[in-house]
């Protein structure tokens, strides 16, 4: 199922905008598979999705300061090297550099970039999901050299959180989506 994991909060298919999502009941955002709120001992024992891959693993790292977090990745070795995967989101469009981050110890949110050309794609499946998103940004990134670029931020907020997407990204070519749990997103606003 094309977008089965990818981001599952709104009550109904289609919801009719911010003020229908704000009332909707609240439900997990999730990336594959894996609900934000996941203990991290829970999302270190699932099964992957893929048994293709017998060479995924995950690797995580905690982070010191104030935010500790742990983020964690799933990673390939091929050969001698060991390579960040990919997972599939629809068509030949792939979530890449895909970051579980999780702050007292449960999933607060989920980041990876795709394609800039998947822009279309994933403004059509986020509206049929959640409606029209709360806010749009529209300005510019300066990638210097003088290369400047129109740059959208568009974000769905929901009861259980919000779905961020921005393209270009910080590489011109690929476009951000980040998944931020309700509880992260009012630490971030404080």
């Amino acid at each position: 199922m094309i977008f089965r994991s990818l981001l599952a909060a709104a009550a109904a298919a289609v919801v009719a905008g911010p003020a229908a999502a704000a009332a909707a009941p609240s439900q997990p955002l999730e990336f594959q598979g894996v609900a934000l709120g996941t203990p991290l001992q829970a999302w270190l024992q699932r099964p992957l999705d893929d048994p293709g891959r017998p060479g995924l693993r995950a690797v995580c790292r905690r982070s010191a300061g104030a935010a500790a977090a742990t983020v964690c990745r799933y990673v390939g070795r091929y050969g001698a090297v060991t390579v960040g995967e990919s997972f599939p989101l629809a068509g030949r469009y792939r979530a890449r550099n895909v970051a579980y981050r999780f702050v007292g110890g449960r999933l607060a949110e989920v980041d990876f970039s795709t394609s800039a050309d998947a822009f279309n794609l994933m403004m059509a499946r986020l509206k049929q999901r959640y409606g029209q998103p709360a806010q749009v940004v529209r300005g510019t990134a300066s990638y210097g050299h003088g290369v400047r670029l129109p740059r959208v931020r568009v974000v769905w907020r929901l009861p259980a959180g919000e779905v961020e997407l921005t393209d270009p990204s910080a590489d011109p070519g690929r476009m951000a989506v980040r998944l931020r749990g309700a509880s992260v997103q009012a630490r971030t606003a404080s």
